[in-house]
């Protein structure tokens, strides 16, 4: 029965991202679709609390799996479509509550268009980049208190951070087309350094050694493109609004099955709170 309820949460997640990824306009969220959200919540929810993160006495070393997402990206251009993002991943687990994840991303970003509607300098952009980023997603459960039943629940969120790198492949207006035959300055191949943080939950299901075996997240994603490249634009500040670096977000879930070693876990109990 267990197994179902999770089937039918991985279901509807990926519902929700393909809608995501298909919707030209996100006023479409409201009405049913809206309701199928708060509906999924509901149900994580009580399967989190059904769930409760157990107190780990053992986890095995390393982890691989996957991640689906949505994207939209934060650039020049104020007009952006929503797109999709997919990366594997490959994990250590330095402890059951700090995995550091070596990842492997492809996405799609895109904004912009060829009417003053959707940009009033008709610049429009499509990246499929391509990233490599190595970061580290300490959970909760490492910080507080091992004996507390009533922290299970919020054990597992975790606040990772991370750097890598970032291939965009763009394809761009690179002449302004007006007739004015303007070059807009800009690549449309770079290589950049990439920055991120992120925050999110993290499903553990334990095996009969009480050894977290698969593990769901649901994840928010946010990346710094330090190199300014992710739309392809670099317009001169004393023509054009350009302060920020080029940004993109993610809303993703993942997969991860945990393999390898099995190591010992031990935390200092407090028994001085018992009388």
């Amino acid at each position: 029965m267990f197994i179902k309820v999770l089937v039918i949460i991985f279901l509807e997640l990926t519902e929700i991202i393909i809608f995501l990824l298909n919707s030209a306009d996100f006023k479409l969220l409201q009405g049913i679709f809206l309701r199928k959200i708060l509906l999924f919540l509901f149900i994580f929810l009580c399967v989190i609390i059904k769930v409760r993160a157990q107190s780990n006495n053992s986890y095995t070393t390393f982890g691989a799996g996957f991640d689906v997402g949505s994207t939209r990206g934060f650039t020049d251009l104020v007009h952006q479509n929503p797109g999709y993002s997919f990366d594997l991943h490959f994990n250590y687990n330095y402890s059951p509550y700090v995995p550091i994840s070596l990842e492997l991303q492809h996405g799609l970003l895109s904004g912009g268009g060829d009417t003053k509607a959707l940009d009033q300098n008709l610049r429009k952009y499509q990246n499929n980049y391509t990233a490599l980023m190595l970061h580290i997603d300490p959970q909760l459960g490492s910080l507080l208190d091992f004996d507390n039943d009533l922290l299970d629940i919020v054990k597992n969120w975790y606040v990772g951070f991370g750097a890598g790198g970032i291939y965009n492949y763009l394809l761009t207006n690179r002449v302004k087309p007006d007739g004015s035959h303007y070059v807009f300055p800009g690549k449309d191949r770079s290589k950049e350094f990439l920055a991120m943080g992120k925050i999110g939950y993290a499903l553990k299901l334990y095996n009969g050694f009480g050894e977290a075996t698969y593990v769901i997240t649901v994840c928010y994603t946010h990346n710094f493109d330090i190199g300014d490249g992710l739309d392809g634009y670099n317009d001169p500040t004393a023509k054009f609004k350009n302060q920020d670096v080029d940004q993109y977000r993610q809303i993703s879930i993942g997969f991860t099955y945990n393999f390898g070693a099995v190591q010992p876990y031990y935390r200092k109990r407090n028994y001085g709170r018992h009388h």
